[in-house]
């Protein structure tokens, strides 16, 4: 019988007696696995698998030409339980948790680019460190884009002044860089305006302004074409 070829007992379950002839043959001093094979009627791969499974846990992934002497020195121990050894698992491995996020790192998506906009909006006088702080996790999560978005969206849409979107992107740009340095420092340029509907619908992005600038000089907004008839012109669904 050749290794590997024909191998009377193999894929069948192992017994107590095919673990004792393959300790049998450690006694009598075999060092030729595929001896071992042509003798017990099994594969040289699943002898070396069941020599390691004999073996303490500890030393189960020992380099192959050092099974049999480690096995050999077990054996030759009257006190060795080899039936103990082949029923002994590993323990699992531990299961890492990675640490809760605190602080700033831990606020959600929706939550940080709630505060950045509003942060950006107040007129209460924030620490530089914080706000600084606040900047970074900012473009870290790549909401820069999104707050700076919602500052147009609020230019173009605030009640009884006009202007177009071309100058309420300059503006909310121009904001967002002096609110947030890291923004300016870190960010690069900031992408074409996209409107909260297109957020939740699609990646469109608008190529020509949609509201007639008038300048009124007191702040206020009146939007010439409102944002709901633009959306009623185009329909429900964007247009490509």
């Amino acid at each position: 019988m050749t290794n590997n070829e024909g191998a009377s007992r193999s894929g069948l379950p192992w017994e107590d007696r095919d673990y004792r002839a393959i300790i049998a043959a450690i006694g009598e001093g075999a060092n030729d696995i595929d001896e071992v094979a042509r003798y017990t009627g099994r594969t040289t791969s699943s002898i070396m698998s069941k020599w390691r499974r004999l073996l303490p846990i500890e030393q189960r992934t020992a380099p192959r030409d050092r099974v049999i002497p480690l096995l050999r020195g077990h054996l030759e121990d009257p006190n060795y339980d080899w039936q103990l050894a082949t029923i002994t698992d590993p323990p699992p491995p531990p299961i890492v948790r990675p640490p809760a996020k605190t602080g700033l790192p831990g606020l959600e998506l929706e939550d940080l680019e709630d505060i950045g906009f509003a942060v950006g909006l107040s007129a209460v006088v924030m620490p530089d460190v914080l706000r600084e702080r606040l900047g970074v996790e900012i473009v870290t999560r790549n909401l820069q884009h999104r707050i700076r978005d919602r500052r147009v969206e609020q230019l173009l849409t605030s009640p009884g002044s006009v202007i177009s979107v071309a100058a309420a992107e300059a503006e909310a740009n121009t904001w967002i860089s002096r609110v947030y340095a890291s923004v300016s420092r870190y960010a690069g340029a900031l992408r074409p305006y996209r409107s909260e509907w297109d957020y939740g619908h699609s990646v469109r992005e608008y190529d020509e302004p949609w509201t007639t600038a008038h300048a009124l000089g007191n702040g206020a907004v009146e939007v010439v074409e409102p944002v709901d008839e633009y959306r009623s012109a185009i329909g429900d669904e964007p247009q490509f």
